[in-house]
Order: structure tokens, then sequence, then C-alpha cells
């Protein structure tokens, strides 16, 4: 029930989840990974069939992994001396990003942040640990966190493994059409630190940009930052072309992997990855989310390229998705004053009245009425909500950010990032570029731009990409085959 990194494969998915068989595979490949192991989807169903309860076998079975884990990385967990942290993150056999929970810098206690302010020479990255470690647990697990580490790790894996029946997880899995008998996997993986020093930083690329497919690194970092930082959106990181400037060997390591993992796979990916002292670390790869419009030029370029068939290609699109390319634009005629400008995470146009939370955004909308989700940041609490509104806006975060990643897939007009965006919940209103707005005020987005307007503005008939009418003649032609 349990499988180190090093012994799984891709074609292990069903078992060892999304994010473990990614893992495995990355390891498998050479690229530079955190040691680690995962508590299979079989396991997480035999904890059900238990009462929620870690069985003693599977308890002395993760002792076991643990134990091999510590011999493998020459640390020790819960020993001051060579301190050995772990991240205890969910993976889904289909991919659900942001649905269920993670717990990260687990293994510290008091005498621990000491060894490791020691071990460093920097208290100040400890105690940023322990802040964290504090937070997370406290938001996933429970607010007492255990002095004792292994019983921080048993109780973190019980919380992931409850995850996959939180409410988010099963309203994601309702409307995606996903069994609730798949379970999840868990992994239990060495941290490495975006956080320790300069030379360190956390951040998300994709292969090609998710909203136009164009073949080019598209993503972001944060330095001195964890993943955790990036896709929670609280913060606006920066482009991923930072990072040519600041540490160049490290951006070509990059480019030159997520090169090689899209032709391996065969589609574009998705990657995490945290630079901890200069060095490059793969968290994560995955077929990443995309517009259709990127959908559909993603998979005319890889025919075209070879590395994927054109019966394959179509499978790729439904035809129903490509009637999101039909969504509007803003009317282009039109001369208007914008209040402000965000970061663009997905382009299209919508204008809808103001909801400041996903509540009154629900009740909005089954009321009958055009609604924006406006948020400092959008969490995965906020998902249902945001598949009814019609855009989505928020202060903060960039586009890989979770409000940008998930308004992807469902082609929802969204900008991100917008400082002059400021909520007052306590007062239902939303100052825009200087200017106040009360919840149920219309406003218009447009994605292209990025650019926020008052009032309903006119809006217009997309444009279509040529690649679209490439895709709908294979599509005709197999279909009439």
């Amino acid at each position: 029930m349990i499988v180190p990194f090093a012994e799984g494969s891709r074609e292990l998915q069903h078992l060892l989840g999304n994010k473990g068989a990614g893992l495995a595979e990355l390891m498998r490949l050479g690229y530079r990974v955190p040691d680690g192991f995962t508590l299979t989807t079989a396991a997480c169903r035999a904890y059900y069939a238990a009462g929620r309860t870690l069985t003693p076998e599977l308890r002395e079975n993760l002792l076991r992994h643990l134990r091999g884990l510590e011999q493998r990385t020459g640390k020790r967990f819960g020993d001051p001396a060579h301190p050995l942290l772990l991240a205890i993150r969910s993976g889904a056999a289909e991919s659900m990003p942001g649905m269920m929970d993670t717990v990260l810098n687990l293994g510290l206690n008091e005498a621990v942040v000491q060894g490791l302010a020691e071990q460093t020479g920097d208290s100040k990255f400890a105690a940023d640990c322990q802040r964290r470690l504090h937070e997370m647990y406290g938001a996933v697990v429970s607010r007492e966190i255990p002095e004792s580490p292994l019983e921080q790790l048993f109780q973190a894996v019980c919380a992931v493994f409850d995850s996959w029946n939180n409410r988010r997880a099963v309203v994601y899995r309702q409307i995606h059409g996903i069994s609730d008998e798949l379970y999840t996997a868990v992994n239990v993986q060495e941290m490495v630190f975006g956080n320790l020093g300069a030379r360190s930083a956390a951040g998300v690329v994709f292969s090609r940009h998710p909203a136009s497919g164009e073949p080019a690194l598209h993503g972001e970092i944060l330095y001195g930052a964890q993943g955790e930082d990036v896709v929670a959106g609280a913060l606006t990181p920066e482009p991923i072309e930072t990072l040519r400037a600041t540490m160049p060997h490290v951006y070509a390591e990059l480019l030159t992997a997520a090169r090689q993992l899209e032709a391996h796979y065969q589609d574009m990916q998705e990657i995490e990855f945290t630079v901890q002292d200069g060095a490059l670390y793969l968290l994560q790869t995955r077929d990443g989310k995309r517009t259709v419009q990127a959908a559909v030029k993603i998979a005319v370029d890889l025919v075209q390229a070879g590395l994927l068939d054109r019966a394959d290609a179509v499978q790729r699109v439904q035809l129903q998705e490509l009637n999101k390319l039909l969504h509007p634009r803003l009317d282009p005629t039109v001369q208007a004053a914008p209040l402000a400008e965000g970061i663009p995470a997905l382009p299209g146009a919508a204008s809808g009245r103001i909801a400041l939370d996903a509540e009154t955004a629900l009740e909005q909308s089954r009321a009958g009425h055009a609604v924006l989700l406006v948020r400092r940041e959008t969490d995965p609490d906020d998902y249902e909500a945001m598949t009814e509104s019609r855009g989505i806006l928020t202060a903060f975060g960039g586009t890989t950010s979770h409000a940008a990643v998930t308004a992807l897939p469902l082609g929802k007009p969204c900008i991100v990032g917008c400082s002059a965006v400021v909520i007052n919940l306590a007062a239902r209103t939303v100052e825009i570029g200087g200017q106040l707005f009360s919840e149920g005020d219309v406003l218009t987005l447009d994605g292209a731009t990025g650019r926020i307007f008052a009032g309903a503005l006119p809006l217009a008939k997309p444009d279509v990409p040529p690649e679209v009418d490439v895709f709908w003649k294979w599509l005709t032609v197999d279909n009439n085959a």
C-alpha cells in the first residue's frame, strides 16, 4: 500500500494518484526530485474501510518507509541535529487541483526549530518554517500541534485522507463526473525550501501559454517563498522571465525540462518547482489546465510536430467544448475609460453584478442575475461560485494563482492581481481606481487586456484563431469516415 517514488511510474496513476505518478516519472527520467513515497489510493480505501483509522499494519508500513527515506537522505525525522522535514500532499488519480489538503514543514517542535536554525545559520528561516507549520496544521489538521513529530505525521496523513470527502472536493467531483470510489493517494516527501536565503524561490510554469497555447515558457515565481504562496494567490508573484536575470542557469534548466516533459507526455505540462540555494527541484508535472482555444492550438501544433497523431488530437477536445470559443469579447468600437487594469489571466469579456463572496454569487446567479465574483483572492471553497459566475476579479495573485488556473477550464474571463481593487467586506463595497461601488453594482471585465469598466458595456463576437479551422476539418473528416 506504500510505494517509494523510485519504484513508481506514470503507468501506476490509478494507484499512485496524479501527483505521485508524476513524481515517480520525474525521478525515473533523472530530474532532481525531493525523495519520498506514496501511500496509495488502496491505502486510502483501507483507511475508510477501517472507520477512518490508520490500521496497525499501515502505521508499521509507514514507519518502515520513513526509515528508508531517512537512510536515503542522511537526515532523521524529529532529530534536531539532522532534521528531516516533510511535505504531506494529496493526489487523486484524476487531477483535482486545490480541492484537497496539504501540510508542509511537518516535523518541527521547539528542539527541531532550534536545530534547524543552527544547521542553516538562519534563525529567521527556522522561525518562518515554524510559523507556516502552525498556520497550515491549524487550518488542515488541528489547532493543537503534537510535540511528537511522529504523531504529527499520523494526524496529517489522516487529515489528507479525510480531505477526499470535504465539501469542495465532493462538489468538484460532481461537476466533473469523477467517481467517489477513486480515492486519493498521499505523498510523503522531503521538504526543500524556497524560503531559504536570496537564491531560493518557488514557482509554477507551463510549457505553453495556457490561454493561447503559444509555445513559450509561461509562469511565475516568488523569491524567498514556498510553493503554497504561489498557488494561493495571496501574493502577486513575478513573471518567470525574471529568473533568467537572477539565476540564468536555473532558468535554462527549467526551460529544457519543460520542453523535454512536453515531448515525453505529448501534451502541455504544468510544472511546480522549488529553487533551494540555486538548485532546481521539480515537485510536480501534470497535463496543464488550458482554455479551449489553447487546447486546439496545442493539439494542432503537436500533430504538426509529429508528437501526436491526428486521431488522438481530435479526442482531446470535445465538440461541446468548441462552443466556448464563441464566448464574446468587448466590442472594439466602444470607447470607455477603464477604472483600473490588472493582470489578464483569461480572454473574453463579461458584465455582471458585483458579488463579494461565494454565497452571494451563488444566490444571485441562481436568482437569474449575471454575476462577477470579486475577491481579494479566491480559494478552493469558491469553486462552485466560480462555475456560476460570468467572470472573476481578484486584487491579488498572478496567472498561476488559484483564480486564474481554476478559470482556465471553465472558460471564464478572469483578471487577477489588480492592486487598485480595495474590498471592504464589512461595508459590502469595493473601491476600484478611486471609485466606490456597492455589492450588486454592475461592472464589465475585459479579460484580454485586464481592464475593468463601470457598467455594462456592449460585447461582440470573438475572433476565431486559424487553428480552429484546421481542427474543425479534422473533426468533420473523422466523424464522417
